[in-house]
C-alpha cells in the first residue's frame, strides 16, 4: 500500500506540472483556512510573535484564552489543552497539513518542536473548520504558516542569552547553565519566480536545578542529584524551494527536528558485591532521543473556468528512543548500559485534495476534496515489565469533503458543509457543518456556527496488549469514534475614530459536547488473579465557553484585552453524568505594544488564571461506590515585559526582557474541605522554571 502511495506522489508532480495556476504577486498572501466570513478565525502575525517574545508555539499559546500549555519539566515537550480537552482535540497544522509526532499522527505535538524563527503568522480557527479538517478539531484548528516567497535576497543572525531562573553563565560541559538560542535564515532569489530558503535553529537549555543540585552532586547516599527540568538540546532544520508564475505555483519543503534530552536520576545508592559495600555510588540516566522529518509538495493552479485546486503530498516520520543506563554517580562512567532503544514511531503518507468552483461569480461556490493518510504506528513493551505484544499496526483513514458558500444577499450568507470519513472500520461516518453569516452593517457581524466533529480512535487505543502476572491492558478494535458537537454564535464590531485608531470588540458564547470518550475502563476478567482493563468508549464532556475580546490599534500603540469564563463537566477520568454543576472559572490576558520614535519599543503581555475545579473520585475499601472530591488550583498571573529598538535602517535589532515576573511555577490541585484524598486522577500544571531574563539580538544583513 505504501508503495501505491509514493507512486501516487509522483504521478501527482507530473499531473501538477500541466495544470495552470492562477497569476499571483509573489508577495500575496492567502489564508489557508480561506473560508473566514463562516469561521471564527483569529490571526497572529510576525510583529504579535515578536511583542510576546516567543521562541515557539508554546510561548504563542501562553498569552492565548483557555489554551493551557502541558509542560514536561523532566521527559520535556509542551502539549496543548484547550478548555480542558486534551491535545487530542486541538488540531495543528503547518503550511495547511498536520504534523507527525512520534506517538501519533496529527494531534499531541509537541509545541515547543515548533520554532517561530520563519513562522510568517499563525491562524487560530474555534470553529466552521469541521467538514474540511475533520478527526481531533471540534477545539478548534490552529494553522503555523511559514515563509514561502522570497521577494529579496534575505541573510539574516539572531542570537538569545537567557536564563533558567536565577540560573545562567557562559560556560559550557557540564557546569553550563542558562538558556541559549541561534537562529540562521536565508531567503534567495534564483530567478523572477523562483526562491530557495533556509532556516536552522538551534536550542540549548541546559536544564533548572531548582531544590537539586546537578548532575555532577556526590553525597554518597542522597536524593538531591540531577534537574527539576531537564536538560535538552534541540535542532531545527528547515528548506525549501518555490516556483509561483503564471502557469504553475509550486512548494517544496523539507524539515528536520531533533532533541535530545537526558533525565539525571535523583537517587544516589551505593553498591554492593555480595552483601558488601563497595566505594561505588550509582545512579540510572535516562536519555531520550525525538526525531521527526517531513517532506512537503504543494501544488496550486487553474483546473477549469475559474477553478482552482490545491493539492498536498506528504512524508512523515517521527521516533523517540531512550537509552537507559546505569552510571558511577562521580564520574558518569556507564556501569550498565541497555543501548539506544525505540520507544515509539509513526511514518505515514498523507495526501489531501480541494477543488474550488465558482458557480456564480461573487455570489456561490462549490468547494470539494478528500483527505487521506496511511500510518504505521509503534509502540514498543517496557523491558522486563511486561509478558506483552509491541504495536506494530497501520491505520488507513479517508474522508471526502464538500460545502457550498452562497452569499444570499448584501447582508446574509451561508456555508454547508459534508464530510464522509472511512477510519479503520468499514462503516462511513457523517460529520456536517452549517455556518451563518450576517453583515448588519460596515461595523457588525454576526455568525453563527453548527457542526459535528468526530476523533479517530490511534493504533495504541486500537492494538494494546500488556499483560504481567496481575494486570492486563488491551485495546479494542471495534472502538467508535468519538463524537464531538458544537454550538458557536458570536458578534463582532469594528470602528475607526477621526483620529485613525481602530477599535475591534468580539464577542463569543460556545458550547461542545462530546461523547463516547475513549477511557481505560475495567473489563471482564480472564485469570481471577489479574486486573483486567480495555480501551472503551464512556465518557462525556461539556463545556460552555464565553468570551470578550478589544482590540484598539493606532499608529504607534496596539492594546488587546480579552475576558473568558469557561463551564465544564466531565474530565479525562470523569464523565458529565458524574458532575453535579458545572465547574467555571474565569481567565483573562491583556498586551500592550508601544512603538516609539526612533524605532524603540515597549511590549507588555499578561495573563490571569482564576482558581480551576475538578472533580476526582474515589472509592472505599472494599466498595464500588465512587466517592466525589472538589479540588482546586490557586489562581496564578503571568507577565513579561520587553524593550528593544533597531539601528542602522533596521539591520540590526537589539531587545532584553524578562518573562514570568511573577515568579509562577506550579500548580497542584487540593481538596475543598481541606482533608487528604486519593490524587492518582490529579495532574500537576508545571507553568515555568521561574523568573527568567534574556538578551536578544538579531543582525540582517
Amino acid at each position: 500500500m505504501i508503495f501505491k502511495n509514493i507512486a501516487c506522489v509522483f504521478t501527482c508532480m507530473w499531473f501538477g506540472l500541466h495544470l495552470q495556476a492562477p497569476a499571483q504577486e509573489p508577495h500575496q498572501k492567502q489564508s489557508p483556512l480561506r473560508s473566514i466570513a463562516f469561521s471564527s478565525i483569529k490571526r497572529i502575525d510576525q510583529e504579535d510573535i515578536r511583542q510576546m517574545a516567543a521562541n515557539n508555539l508554546a510561548d504563542v499559546f501562553r498569552y492565548q484564552l483557555n489554551i493551557e500549555v502541558e509542560n514536561s519539566p523532566e521527559l520535556g515537550g509542551a502539549r496543548s489543552r484547550t478548555a480542558d480537552l486534551n491535545s487530542r482535540h486541538f488540531k495543528i497544522l503547518v503550511d495547511g497539513i498536520p504534523l507527525a509526532s512520534a506517538d501519533m499522527f496529527g494531534s499531541h505535538i509537541d509545541l515547543s518542536s515548533i520554532p517561530m524563527s520563519d513562522v510568517d503568522y499563525i491562524e487560530i480557527s474555534e470553529g466552521g473548520m469541521g467538514p474540511e479538517y475533520g478527526s481531533g478539531s471540534l477545539m478548534g484548528v490552529v494553522n503555523v504558516v511559514k515563509h514561502k516567497v522570497a521577494i529579496k535576497n534575505i541573510l539574516s543572525f539572531s542570537s538569545q542569552e537567557g536564563s533558567a531562573g536565577n540560573e545562567y553563565n557562559l560556560k559550557s560541559g557540564n557546569e553550563a547553565k542558562g538558556r541559549h538560542i541561534q537562529n540562521l535564515g536565508l531567503n534567495y532569489l534564483l530567478s523572477k519566480n523562483l526562491s530557495v530558503g533556509f532556516n536552522l535553529n538551534r536550542d540549548q537549555f541546559n536544564g533548572h536545578r531548582g531544590r537539586y543540585l546537578g548532575k555532577n552532586y556526590l553525597s554518597e547516599n542522597s536524593y538531591q542529584r540531577g534537574y527539576a527540568w531537564s536538560p535538552r538540546t534541540s535542532w531545527d532544520i528547515n528548506g525549501h524551494l518555490a516556483y509561483k508564475g503564471k502557469d504553475l505555483s509550486a512548494f517544496y519543503q523539507f524539515n528536520r527536528f531533533n532533541a535530545d534530552l537526558t533525565f539525571y536520576g535523583h537517587n544516589v545508592e551505593q553498591e554492593y558485591l555480595d552483601n558488601i559495600p563497595l566505594p561505588v555510588y550509582s545512579t540510572d540516566d535516562f536519555r531520550y532521543v525525538n526525531n521527526r522529518w517531513k517532506h512537503h509538495l504543494n501544488l496550486k493552479g487553474a483546473f477549469w473556468k475559474d477553478a482552482d485546486y490545491t493539492l498536498d503530498l506528504s512524508l512523515q516520520a517521527a521516533s523517540n528512543k531512550r537509552n537507559i543506563k546505569k552510571v558511577n554517580a562521580a564520574n558518569h562512567d556507564p556501569l550498565e548500559d541497555m543501548g539506544l532503544k525505540k520507544l515509539y514511531a509513526i511514518n505515514t503518507f498523507y495526501s489531501r485534495f480541494k477543488l474550488s468552483k465558482p458557480l456564480v461569480k461573487d455570489q456561490l461556490i462549490w468547494d470539494i476534496g478528500y483527505e487521506l493518510d496511511h500510518t504505521n504506528g509503534y509502540v514498543a513493551v517496557e523491558p522486563g515489565t511486561y509478558i506483552s505484544k509491541p504495536v506494530d499496526e497501520n491505520v488507513f483513514s479517508i474522508s471526502v469533503f464538500t460545502q457550498v458558500q452562497w452569499q444570499i444577499s448584501e447582508k446574509f450568507a451561508i456555508q454547508h458543509g459534508l464530510r464522509l470519513s472511512r477510519y479503520h472500520q468499514t462503516m462511513l461516518f457523517v460529520s456536517p457543518a452549517l455556518s451563518l453569516n450576517y453583515h448588519l452593517n460596515g461595523h457588525n457581524d454576526f455568525k453563527l456556527i453548527l457542526e459535528k466533529t468526530d476523533r479517530a480512535p490511534n493504533h495504541r487505543e486500537l492494538f494494546t496488549y500488556l499483560e504481567n502476572e496481575f494486570n492486563l491492558l488491551e485495546g479494542e478494535p471495534c472502538l467508535k469514534p468519538e463524537t464531538g458537537k458544537s454550538v458557536l454564535l458570536s458578534w463582532q464590531n469594528s470602528l475607526k475614530t477621526r483620529g485613525g485608531i481602530v477599535l475591534q470588540t468580539k464577542l463569543s458564547s460556545g458550547f461542545r459536547q462530546l461523547k463516547n470518550r475513549i477511557v481505560i475502563a475495567t473489563a471482564a476478567n480472564k485469570i481471577p488473579t489479574q486486573d483486567a482493563y480495555r480501551y472503551t468508549n464512556l465518557n462525556e464532556y461539556y463545556g460552555w465557553l464565553n468570551k470578550i475580546e478589544m482590540n484598539a490599534s493606532s499608529h504607534q500603540l496596539k492594546v488587546n484585552l480579552g475576558i473568558s469564563v469557561l463551564g465544564t463537566k466531565g474530565n479525562d477520568f470523569g464523565t458529565a453524568s458524574e458532575y453535579d454543576r458545572y465547574l467555571f472559572h474565569l481567565e483573562g490576558i491583556s498586551g500592550i505594544a508601544w512603538h516609539f520614535k526612533n524605532y524603540y519599543w515597549l511590549n507588555v503581555n499578561y495573563r490571569f488564571v482564576g482558581n480551576q475545579f475538578i472533580y476526582s473520585f474515589e472509592r472505599e475499601a472494599y466498595s464500588q461506590t465512587k466517592n466525589r472530591v472538589l479540588n482546586r488550583t490557586p489562581m496564578y498571573h503571568l507577565l513579561d515585559l520587553n524593550t528593544g529598538s533597531s539601528f542602522f535602517s533596521k539591520r540590526l535589532e537589539t531587545g532584553i526582557g524578562v518573562k514570568n515576573l511573577f515568579n509562577t511555577r506550579e500548580l497542584n490541585y487540593s481538596a475543598t474541605d481541606g482533608q487528604e484524598h486519593y490524587r492518582g486522577d490529579l495532574r500537576t500544571q508545571y507553568i515555568g522554571y521561574g523568573r527568567n531574563f534574556y538578551l536578544s539580538l538579531k543582525y540582517n544583513f
